[in-house]
């Protein structure tokens, strides 16, 4: 799944350079604004420091970072639980913007959490 997630990004930023597998993330996009987004796929329990350091390692060097969670490890819309210490590490550093992806054979879905 994590590759139909990468291939996704690849084919709607195609007018963008990308780079897959970089120290920034799993794949880096360069826009046509010259402006950098890292994105990082999580199919895993990750821990904090490794969130952390990759967050602000991109920051120094101007790279917007966005973190995707595996939406099977999300709990079921309209349920309430207590996230995990690296769940709650994500959603601080990006001020609350957590997205997540699912995939429906090669279809993929990014969505808000």
């Amino acid at each position: 799944m994590k590759q139909f997630v990468l291939d996704h990004f690849q084919s709607v930023y195609a007018s963008a350079s990308c780079q897959v597998d970089t120290d920034a993330g799993d794949l880096l996009i360069e826009l046509t604004t010259g402006q950098k987004v890292a994105v990082i796929v999580i199919n895993r329990a990750v821990l904090v420091a490794e969130v952390r350091d990759r967050y602000e390692k991109n920051t120094a060097h101007k790279i917007h970072t966005l973190f995707l969670l595996d939406q099977r490890m999300m709990p079921s819309d309209l349920t309430e639980v207590e996230p995990s210490i690296w769940m709650l590490s994500i959603h601080n550093l990006t001020n609350g913007r957590i997205y997540s992806y699912s995939c429906d054979g090669r279809t993929v879905t990014i969505r808000p959490l």
